[in-house]
């Protein structure tokens, strides 16, 4: 039994020495000249020394803020650590040339670190959640750094980065909200997604030309950031660069730039200026969003595309200039501005949907022929009280289709004109109760939701009281088509740019050409008597050709001619 017992409780020490064993994180221990001790691995087969934490812990280790339990840096005690250049050990002294992951991860109360100018590499959260932390001397000889390295170390000041560090790596400074300033050197051609994220004491960040791209969220939530000169080498941001910067007012885009990211400037309340570049060709979803002292903005001519809410809610945005490229408006590409006179050049096929909704400022439109179609609400009004100025809107022939309550709540829309044959959605006109006038110059109108079905593209006030006014001749055709048969009051316009008006009860006269109609379809052979004379009954030709034309405009030896 005794020798049982012996056994036993030897196994029992082995098993925990092993434990413990396991527990430790660290090759060598040494004390520093201040007679601190100091945890190291050997790296480079033995021939160089990192500095390190104490004890490892159960659980994941791989990215702040988590932390293992039982983990411990071992520095946790200490204001100040100076690490050394070397460590004899054995009688061999080794350079010190790097900083592990989490060496001095959540060290609550040190204050200062020093790094000798060996250290050349400093890995993963190494100086993460350090509360007291305000420098790190040396840190501006490390050329290899590893992210989120000073995550919610919230008291950080100041810091220098190695002129040969060429990327600044993912979240760098994440959290760092009592660091006011930075200057990035010449050497960094990347900087990683979040590294300033959250330090709402950064003020100045100075570049270097050299960089070229900034990565998703760098400066997200720098509050104090009011200015920034970003450097003409830079081609390249990731989404929301910029996103909740309170205090930034004025941004110039470098010329190598070709898109705006998403949500670039993603609420910028302040930010009242931006320069774009000639060259530029797109600007992304909520680029602009709730920019709302955002006043001047230039669109420069190469610009095709405008995506989604990306001037939503810049109210303060009276006066934008389409530049003769653009292709594409998102929707809600200008939703709730401040515009108040708007011209759509011809590059433009299609504008989205809530496009310029809300814009309660907007006094006139100018469309161009080539636009296909105007999405739903595209110029809609959340309520009558927040209804713009707009009077008058002429629609271009191309225009194919008109979207469902696209005018909605327009109060003061008095005429509306169709140069072509539009397909018009429902509620197009709803809440336009001065809509006295809708003209239509389509001789083949498209059909659309009418009086007694369900939301008709006009109400029953327009179909009862505005006056439709249509091409010469085409009455009969208005009638015969759904919604446009509901206008009580109806017009035929007179014909303009008209060489002639024909009857059977004129003058004799002969056209040796043939008769076309104002689609170029040939609709009467030549050499035929189209009238007769006033006395002269109406003979067998007269009937051939009243057989074949009805009343309306035709074109008969390239001039235009009505036949009543």
């Amino acid at each position: 039994m005794n020798t049982k017992f012996n056994v036993m409780r030897l196994l029992a020490v082995v098993l925990m020495s092993m434990a413990v064993g396991r527990a430790m994180a660290y090759d060598i221990e040494v004390a520093n000249d201040d007679k601190v001790p100091l945890y190291y691995n050997y790296i480079n087969d033995g021939r160089e020394l990192e500095v390190t934490y104490k004890v490892r812990g159960e659980g994941p280790l791989t990215n702040p803020p988590s932390l293992p339990e039982g983990f411990l840096s071992g520095y946790d005690g200490q204001t100040e650590v100076n690490v050394p250049g070397e460590v004899t050990y054995m009688g061999r002294t080794r350079k010190v040339t790097a900083v592990s992951d989490f060496a001095f991860y959540h060290s609550d109360i040190l204050k200062k670190v020093i790094l000798p100018t060996s250290v050349k590499a400093i890995g993963v959260g190494a100086f993460a959640l350090c509360d007291s932390l305000k420098t790190v001397e040396g840190f501006e000889y490390a050329s290899s750094l590893k992210w989120n390295m000073f995550y919610l170390s919230q008291k950080l000041e100041t810091v220098k980065l190695s002129e040969e560090l060429t990327e600044i790596p993912t979240g760098l400074f994440h959290f760092c909200n009592s660091l006011k300033e930075i200057a990035i050197p010449a050497s960094v051609k990347d900087i990683r997604s979040g590294v300033f994220s959250g330090c709402t004491a950064l003020k100045e960040v100075t570049f270097a030309e050299g960089l070229e791209t900034i990565g998703s969220n760098a400066f997200r939530e720098c509050s104090s950031l009011a200015e920034i000169t970003l450097p003409e080498s830079l081609t390249q941001m990731g989404n929301g660069v910029f996103t909740w910067c309170k205090a930034l007012k004025q941004v110039r885009i470098p010329s190598k730039v070709t898109t705006l990211p998403p949500s670039l400037f993603n609420h910028c309340p302040v930010l009242e200026k931006v320069e774009l570049p000639e060259g530029l060709t797109k600007i992304d979803i909520e680029a602009f969003y709730c920019c709302g002292a955002l006043s001047s903005v230039n669109l420069p001519s190469t610009l095709e595309e405008i995506g989604k809410d990306a001037f939503f809610e810049c109210m303060s945005l009276t006066d934008v200039e389409m530049p003769s490229n653009i292709r594409i408006l998102g929707d809600r590409a200008f939703y709730w501005t401040g515009i108040t006179t708007l011209a759509i050049p011809p590059s433009l096929k299609s504008i989205g949907a809530s496009c310029f909704g809300g814009c309660k400022k907007m006094e006139s439109i100018a469309f161009s022929e080539g636009l296909e179609e105007i999405g739903e609400r595209a110029f809609y009004f959340p309520t009558p009280n927040w209804s713009p100025q707009l009077k008058e809107v002429v629609l271009p022939a191309s225009l194919q289709r008109l979207g469902e309550k696209a005018f909605e709540n327009s109060v003061e829309l008095t005429a509306v004109t169709f140069k072509g044959a539009t397909a018009i959605g429902n509620n197009a006109f709803l809440s336009c109760p001065k809509l006295l006038t809708v003209t239509s110059f389509a001789t083949e109108p498209v059909a659309f939701t009418g009086l007694g079905e369900e939301n008709p593209a006009f109400t029953q006030d327009h179909f009862y009281n505005t006056t439709l006014k249509i091409p010469y001749g085409t009455t009969s055709i208005y009638k015969a088509t759904g919604g446009w048969k509901n206008f009580t009051w109806t017009e035929e316009m007179e014909p303009t740019g008209i060489n002639a008006v024909h009857s059977p009860e004129s003058v004799v006269h002969s056209y040796d050409n043939a008769v076309y109609d104002l689609q170029g379809r040939q609709v009467v052979h030549g050499s035929q008597s189209i009238v007769h004379s006033p006395n002269a009954p109406v003979n067998s030709q007269l009937s051939t050709f009243n057989s074949q034309l009805k009343s309306g405009l035709y074109i008969v030896d390239g001039k235009k001619i009505a036949i009543k």
